[in-house]
């Protein structure tokens, strides 16, 4: 008996060397020697993993015969000793490289076999792990409120394939992330460290990764948060394209979801209005009209003064069109400004018409129609109204030329247009 103790004890102290030997290769491997003989990082993953299966089963063997012999010699016991703590020096990399928990699933060894469960032992980092896990969560909590705040500013405006995929794409790495700190998360996300390990992931840094997927991710939502007046810019265009060609429902879905990712849109709360306005619902375009020239955006108090004008508030009208001018400065230069001054110039000498201060009214058409050449069009409600004030100076023949540029070119959107148009036409005849 003692004979097979010395046998069961020199195979132990055999394949410990082999993997001591392995242990050092690995080390010298990872600082430059990549050639090193038996080393894990030349050895395919099962040759590793067998070789510490034979170390574990070799201290199987061993403690099997050490219960069958009456009389241990101490030099025996003393050299198995000896043996077990050059076995639990090598804890650390048995851990970090095999599954033991899945191995003693299988191999259900006894409880007293405590080579079955080797831990490394507690990196002074893992002291902190509590830091750790509150942080996460406090990360994660944050995740998952931006992830709510974004989904709710794209539904607003009806689900569609663009916003179904941000939505869903960010809730799966939300859940995902957030799936660390569940039992069944932890485990999977435990499973994927054990598979780093082999790049040099160690297992007292698990935890720290796990704080890191979660930062990352919260600055990943935080730069989609930032970027999302850009996306509200991408549907408000597109809604304009759509409303131009006259897909009204298809325009309001995307300006009404512009308005919801960004709420400064005040591009989107213009167009929002005037498409409302093209449907007579006056109301609420009025509020997307008033909601845009809080924002003192130029072109909605055009709007504004002109349905003032529409209902013969004309004081009003005239105050909201004088200070959509004072305001066309914060317009950049190009088409938008030029239709935008345009419009409240005319507007604004359309009022003093009504008011038959016609020497006001007279000028503001005129610089109205020194516009004209910006256009790639004749723009003629300016020359219609424009008639409509020379016919009360004497000759009235003066309005002649502006009641013929107003038939020729006018494009009737309104009642008001019509009836500028039959004018023309009734004083072109006579």
């Amino acid at each position: 008996m003692v004979y097979e103790l010395d046998s069961a004890l020199n195979r132990y102290d055999n394949v410990l060397t082999t993997l001591a030997q392995a242990a050092h290769s690995y080390h010298r491997g990872s600082q430059g020697n990549r050639h090193a003989k038996d080393s894990p990082l030349t050895m395919s993953r099962d040759q590793w993993m067998g070789l510490i299966l034979r170390v574990l089963r070799s201290r199987d063997t061993v403690q099997s015969v050490l219960a069958v012999t009456p009389k241990v010699p101490a030099d025996a016991l003393l050299h198995l000793m000896q043996l077990d703590d050059r076995l639990r020096n090598q804890a650390t990399l048995i851990a970090e490289a095999v599954p033991l928990a899945n191995w003693r699933a299988t191999v259900r060894p006894d409880a007293e076999a405590w080579w079955w469960s080797l831990e490394a032992p507690e990196h002074r980092l893992d002291q902190l792990d509590w830091l750790w896990d509150i942080l996460t969560i406090v990360l994660l909590t944050f995740s998952v409120s931006l992830v709510v705040a974004i989904s709710v500013r794209f539904l607003s405006g009806g689900p569609d394939v663009l916003g179904s995929l941000a939505i869903v794409g960010q809730t799966v790495l939300t859940l995902l992330t957030a799936g660390t700190l569940t039992p069944s998360g932890r485990k999977a996300i435990e499973y994927v460290f054990s598979q780093l390990s082999r790049f040099g992931l160690k297992r007292y840094l698990w935890q720290k990764a796990k704080l890191i997927l979660s930062g990352l991710l919260l600055v990943s939502l935080l730069i989609f948060w930032a970027r999302l007046p850009a996306i509200a810019d991408f549907f408000n265009n597109r809604g304009l394209d759509r409303y131009i060609a006259g897909e009204l429902a298809n325009a309001q879905s995307d300006f009404e979801r512009a308005v919801s990712l960004d709420p400064n849109n005040l591009s989107a709360h213009y167009n929002l209005g005037r498409l409302y306005e093209g449907v007579q619902e006056i109301n609420k375009a009025r509020t997307s009209y008033l909601i845009a020239a809080q924002g003192d955006y130029a072109p909605a108090y055009n709007d504004l003064g002109r349905l003032a004008l529409q209902t013969a508030k004309l004081p009003e009208a005239a105050a909201l069109l004088q200070r959509g001018l004072e305001l066309t400065e914060n317009l950049p230069e190009g088409d938008e400004r030029n239709h935008t001054t345009y419009a409240l110039l005319k507007n604004l000498g359309w009022i003093r018409l009504e008011q038959k201060r016609y020497v006001a009214a007279e000028d503001l058409l005129q610089q109205a129609i020194a516009l004209d050449n910006t256009f790639p069009y004749t723009p003629a409600a300016a020359h219609c109204l424009l008639a409509q004030v020379l016919e009360q100076k004497k000759p009235p023949e003066k309005a002649l030329p502006q009641w013929e540029i107003c038939q020729s070119y006018l494009v009737i959107r309104s009642p008001e247009e019509d009836t500028w148009y039959y004018l023309a036409q009734q004083r072109l005849q006579q």
